[in-house]
């Protein structure tokens, strides 16, 4: 992509852009730019680390490349290059983790002992000693492997029951980085499943972007309640919203096809879909939503506004 496309898309994007959620918008953004980016989350995130822990079987090589669930780089890096942190990232995130100690990759295909969210704080902590960097960001995103989990296993909970324990695995997430010495937090919510090829595909689509819905409202309404007791606060970017402004008007993002997966139709140019397979953007498709949270990270800490960078390019780690 030239850097003249990147610079109109980045206009575009900054005109269009939206204030997600706030929850308590942190303190101390004088420490802003930050030392590091260090990320807690799925496949959504995950730079290769499930790829690593089972000897390269998912994702697999045939359909994916270099152990992103995409066809490149996933958000996390672009958003690592346009902090100016490259090569400053440290990367806990599994595919497949649910928000506590579960797998969907163990429950589907028999691998026990895969990471979950509250796994992946434990590793952080061990590997940190307990204490964590207080200027770098944290990325914690989990959730919507816990939806599939619910549903193949049978639904065995209520919704606001099982909402309520999403979110309180989440807000445990965040409670335990500022125990830690935390002081900048991201969480992101879940992408609406029923807008996903995926959801679109499976008659279900309504229920599923309700269930995610209701999901987010709970993460959101328990993290207002922890900031409130505990002065464990975080800020939320919303892939939720960003997608939905994506799919609102496709070609101002470069987008023609934000409905079927380019795995499913392989032909055309890839960077013209949304999606890579069923649920996981293209890696266009992650540049353009780490745009989205660079610029929520800009609306957090204006400071960053002033910084000279050049936009994200995406294809990388292609070939």
């Amino acid at each position: 992509m030239s850097t003249t496309h990147a610079l109109v898309r980045r206009c575009l994007l900054l005109a269009t852009i939206f204030l997600a959620v706030v929850v308590n918008a942190g303190q101390d953004r004088d420490h802003a730019p930050f030392s590091k980016l260090v990320v807690f989350g799925d496949s959504i995130s995950d730079t290769g680390n499930l790829y690593a822990l089972t000897g390269g079987a998912f994702p697999p090589a045939s359909m994916y490349v270099n152990g992103r669930f995409s066809n490149g780089s996933v958000w996390v890096e672009y958003l690592a290059e346009r902090l100016d942190l490259t090569g400053k990232m440290e990367n806990y995130a599994f595919g497949g983790a649910c928000s506590g100690t579960a797998s969907y990759v163990s429950f589907a295909y028999g691998i026990p002992g895969l990471p979950g969210l509250k796994t992946e704080i434990d590793m952080f902590a061990a590997a940190q000693g307990g204490r964590a960097d207080p200027r770098a960001l944290y990325i914690v995103q989990a959730g919507a492997n816990d939806i599939f989990l619910w549903a193949d296993t049978g639904m065995p909970m209520a919704l606001p029951d099982f909402a309520a324990q999403v979110a309180a695995n989440v807000a445990e997430a965040v409670t335990r980085l500022k125990q830690m010495g935390a002081r900048h937090i991201l969480v992101v919510d879940i992408a609406d499943i029923g807008l996903t090829p995926y959801g679109l595909g499976s008659g279900f689509g309504s229920l599923l972007t309700g269930v995610t819905q209701t999901l987010n409202g709970a993460v959101a309404a328990k993290l207002q309640s922890v900031s409130r007791c505990h002065g464990a606060d975080a800020d939320i970017f919303s892939i939720y919203g960003s997608l939905h402004v994506i799919a609102a008007d496709p070609a101002m993002f470069g987008f023609v096809n934000v409905t079927h997966p380019y795995l499913m139709v392989q032909a055309g140019d890839p960077d013209t879909f949304l999606f890579w397979d069923g649920v996981h953007p293209t890696t266009m498709g992650h540049a353009t939503l780490a745009e989205f949270a660079l610029d929520r990270l800009e609306r957090l800490y204006p400071q960053l506004r002033h910084r000279e960078h050049q936009p994200a390019c995406a294809g990388g780690e292609k070939d």
